[in-house]
């Protein structure tokens, strides 16, 4: 069975062995106690940004999305707004409260190492390959019911996690500007939802013109849970 401080290891090791690498790294979004425990969600984005250098292994006081104001005036940042209000339509659905369903779930970046942007990530490829590996190895060992990814474009946790699973049976729920919501699963429907969402920083999916898009995924990702 593999344990996080397995997982804190294999992390820190290839940081170190990287000295292009300055920024640190971040593993969990929420308690580590989520890696052997939790709802079967897993919130997933592509990299930890940020300027400064910062190792976090985990968080204790609930979902980093909901308990950490990123911006310099301890506001929410437009990401942590639309992750949040996400979580409060599928709670909704779900009929649980969406601060418990957030702070339930696993909740963490393919990439762990921090960048401003993901295309200021040094050793890019280098990166990715690891992202590669090292998700194989932690999908091998814990069970998820829906995986939601924040960004689903060429470079993003979906399209990544996709190839590793190998899913064929894409769909697409169109919102603007080219940008839809994605969403895939093996020939088994039974074993696991791949949620795509365009990346929320950029794409307001939660215009009134895109709520029957939104709702879809909503039911489908229900009907995992």
């Amino acid at each position: 069975m593999l344990k996080f401080e397995e997982c804190e290891r294999i992390i820190s090791d290839f940081y170190k062995s990287n000295n292009k690498l300055k920024l640190g790294w971040r593993f969990l979004y929420c308690s580590k106690d989520n890696f052997s425990m939790n709802n079967g969600i897993l919130l997933i984005g592509m990299n930890p940004g940020g300027n400064k250098f910062e190792i976090k292994p985990y968080t204790n006081k609930g979902n980093a999305y909901r308990v950490e104001k990123y911006l310099k005036n301890k506001n929410y940042s437009i990401l942590q707004k639309r992750v949040i209000y996400f979580f409060k339509k599928l709670s909704e659905k779900e009929r649980i409260n969406y601060e418990r369903l957030m702070d339930e779930c696993l909740s963490s970046n393919f990439i762990p190492f921090r960048s401003p942007n993901f295309n200021l990530l040094p050793i890019k490829q280098d990166c990715i390959n690891f992202g590669y590996d090292f998700w194989r190895k932690i999908f091998k060992n814990i069970r998820f019911k829906v995986i939601i990814c924040i960004g689903n474009g060429s470079n993003s946790a979906y399209r990544f996690i996709n190839d590793i699973l190998k899913y064929n049976n894409e769909k697409y729920l169109p919102i603007y500007n080219g940008a839809s919501i994605k969403f895939n699963y093996s020939d088994n429907k039974e074993e696991l939802l791949l949620v795509g969402l365009p990346h929320l920083s950029r794409y307001n999916i939660f215009n009134e013109k895109y709520k029957n898009s939104v709702n879809k995924v909503i039911e489908q990702i229900s009907l995992y849970l």
